[in-house]
């Protein structure tokens, strides 16, 4: 019978069996939701590892912005299984499906049998962990990590660091920065959880000062990527905000964490529990946080192993550290390492608050509050899992193939569909991409919004379409129609891609002849026009 509490064990048959079947659990969850294309974003980072060799890579690394773990280790896996879009998606849904079996691993002494299967179930259906980490992106290595770190920390507050745990940690929080710059948030807190347990006297100087130099180390081995990111320091690497306010921020951090922000369309079929969800998430979140906090001693007591006390701190130090950047950006794949803590004080709170159920009872309480809404974004998520990149391009390679790919020529007025393009794309249409009139398999984003807002290259796009119009070349073009908000200005990194695109559009209208329009709403909604030359066009 599974326990409720951390005491006894059980044999090690039985543990593997439950982290088997939590992993194929989590596999299957995580690919029926994946699919098999990839959307804007992931494209860019799969051209990174397809079309670079190992002396390039850095090269095209550093014109993303991101750190380079996630690329090196995709590189080193398509060495052996190829960089195809189904080889990428295979890696990360891996490395985000082994989320929940190490949750289940780590605390299982903790938490007990029962409370550990939980949480890793938890993590299995959560649907914001869900969406994110099985992107082609870092998040899942992320959270991966930063679980990894969270725990090595509670258990230094809790014990003497020894060389080797110091080193170990030293390298984990290395790995973790070196995976996503916005995992900087967990290292912060970590600097508030040790700050606040010396000043409590709960850590004592030796302690403190080992902890320190496991820092010092971490801070060593990032040590090229912060002179990398040095050389740069005058560009704009990020220019794009979603920011809100630090009492905003009370509102959206429970939905980022707990929920999913779904595609449009995906949105609309569910948008009768939306504001019920919102308000679910926001009283587990908080909820939890005060619960947990409120009843330390009696977790103390049920939990010695666990470190309580230490995970509360850990959340407000993210919290804290959040409220802080919140106004410059905050989006859900950039909180995605507050969603395990959440999940595992949210398990605590009904531990607490459901003491006097029946065991049975207690253990699927967690899930009846949480899964009728999780269950309905998961299979949404999985009718809308295919990119609309990959559905243009074989629009486009259809088009071309009719009226004659040599005549055919397309116009990317948003640079982050150009990666898109350039993979799925016959390489015999000729396209560009605003602003760098060019084709792009890897967007440099230095000083992107730089390059949009410079008139000479817009100058240049409508000079490009002019010369091809003359020609006869039929023009496609590919854009999103998003509506332009009053309060967003020049200043702004969306407005000013939208309103680019925008203008291209128009010209287009005005100087040639639309015929046909698609439309594709899945991860984004993308539009695509065909456009003849009008016959004044022509020379």
């Amino acid at each position: 019978m599974l326990q409720l509490t951390a005491e006894g064990d059980v044999p090690k048959a039985a543990v593997v069996l439950r982290t088997a079947l939590i992993s194929i659990l989590s596999i299957t969850i995580f690919s029926l939701v994946a699919g098999t294309s990839l959307g804007c974003d992931e494209t860019q980072a799969a051209n990174i590892v397809q079309f670079s060799d190992w002396h390039t890579i850095f090269l095209f690394v550093q014109q993303d912005g991101n750190p380079p773990l996630l690329y090196v280790f995709l590189k080193a896996w398509s060495t052996f299984f190829g960089a195809s879009d189904a080889s990428l998606k295979i890696c990360i849904v891996l490395i985000a499906a082994s989320i929940a079996p190490t949750t289940y691993l780590l605390f299982r002494r903790k938490l007990g049998e029962a409370l550990a299967i939980q949480l890793a179930l938890l993590c299995v259906f959560c649907t914001s962990l869900v969406q994110e980490a099985q992107w082609v992106r870092p998040y899942g290595m992320v959270v991966l990590l930063g679980l990894l770190a969270n725990c090595q920390l509670v258990e230094m507050t809790r014990q003497d660091i020894d060389r080797k745990r110091g080193i170990a940690y030293g390298v984990t929080m290395a790995l973790l920065i070196y995976s996503h710059l916005t995992a900087a948030i967990v290292a912060i807190a970590h600097v508030f959880v040790m700050g606040v347990a010396f000043l409590r006297k709960e850590l004592n100087f030796d302690q403190l000062k080992r902890w320190l130099l496991s820092c010092v180390f971490a801070v060593v081995l990032f040590l090229p990527q912060i002179v990398a990111m040095r050389s740069s320091a005058s560009t704009s690497w990020f220019p794009w905000k979603a920011g809100v306010g630090p009492l905003a921020l009370l509102i959206v951090l429970p939905q980022f964490v707990l929920s999913t922000s779904l595609t449009q369309d995906a949105a609309i079929s569910l948008r009768w529990e939306s504001v019920i969800s919102q308000g679910t998430f926001f009283v587990i979140f908080w909820g939890s946080l005060i619960v947990v906090i409120l009843n330390e001693k009696w977790f103390a007591e049920q939990f010695p192993a666990l470190g309580c006390r230490n995970w509360t701190r850990l959340i407000i130090g993210m919290i804290l550290t959040e409220a802080v950047v919140a106004s410059t950006v905050i989006r859900g794949p950039y909180v995605i390492h507050f969603v395990v803590p959440a999940l595992l004080l949210f398990v605590l709170a009904c531990r607490r608050l459901f003491t006097r159920l029946p065991q049975t009872v207690s253990f699927f309480l967690p899930f009846a509050i949480v899964l009728p809404f999780w269950l309905p974004q998961l299979y949404v998520m999985s009718q809308h899992r295919e990119s609309g990149l990959h559905k243009v391009a074989a629009t486009l390679n259809k088009e071309a193939a009719e009226h004659g790919a040599s005549k055919s020529f397309l116009m990317v007025s948003r640079e982050w569909f150009g990666p898109g393009m350039y993979r799925y794309l016959n390489p015999e249409i000729e396209f560009v991409c605003f602003p760098d009139i060019q084709r792009v398999a890897v967007i440099n984003c230095i000083n992107l919004f730089a390059r949009i807002n410079e008139e000479t290259n817009y100058d240049q796009a409508i000079a490009t379409l002019e010369k091809k119009l003359a020609s006869g070349s039929t023009i496609f073009h590919v854009y999103t129609p998003l509506a332009l908000r009053q309060d967003q200005t020049r200043k702004d990194f969306s407005f000013m891609e939208q309103w680019r695109s925008k203008q291209i559009q128009d010209w287009l209208k005005s100087h040639a002849r639309l015929e046909q329009k698609w439309n594709f709403r899945d991860d984004t909604t993308f539009e695509l026009c065909r456009f003849e030359p009008l016959e004044q066009n022509r020379r």
